[in-house]
This record gives C-alpha cells, structure tokens and sequence, in this order.
C-alpha cells in the first residue's frame, strides 16, 4: 500500500514499479516492463481473488490493454512514451 495514499498500491517487478489504482470496483494497472507479462501476471490474480465475490458468479472481470483507456469516464491516451494526454486538458 502506498503510504500517501491508501487505494494506491505500489511493488517492485523486475526492478521497476507496478501500480495499481483502485477506485470502487475499477482498477488500473501499470507497469513500464510490458515484455514479462507482469500485468497479465497480475490480472490473472486478480481474476483468481476478486471474480469469485461477485452476486451472479457467471460475471467476469473485464479487462481493457492497450495505449487509450476510459477510466472513470476519463479518456487516458499514453500513445506517446513518457506522456499521458487527457483530451479536456489538453490546448
């Protein structure tokens, strides 16, 4: 757990930081190394604890990868290496 914040979650992969940001029941997971699987790793976990509590056990945890995100009803756009535009901020 992150000391400054208690819904960020920070570990040491391979060398470098995996985070995962919690909101209610969405997360968001990053990591600079996507060549080892970390995330998929992590997903995986994920699925393993979490699908297990949901009322209608069919349901399953839905997972979006890639450069552009809606997260929390916010467009994240990291196609750019080292940048994370948002499109309202953005002049």
């Amino acid at each position: 757990m992150n000391p400054y914040h208690p819904f960020v979650w920070n570990k040491m992969v391979n060398g470098k930081q995996l985070t995962i940001v919690f909101h209610v029941d969405d997360c968001k997971l990053s990591h600079v190394d996507s060549t080892v699987f970390v995330l998929d790793e992590t997903i995986e976990w994920l699925r393993q604890d979490y699908e297990s509590i949901f009322e209608d056990s069919s349901r399953e945890m839905k997972v979006a990868q890639g450069k552009v995100h809606k997260y929390l009803g916010v467009t994240l756009n990291y196609s750019k290496p080292g940048e994370c535009k948002i499109p309202w901020l953005s002049t």
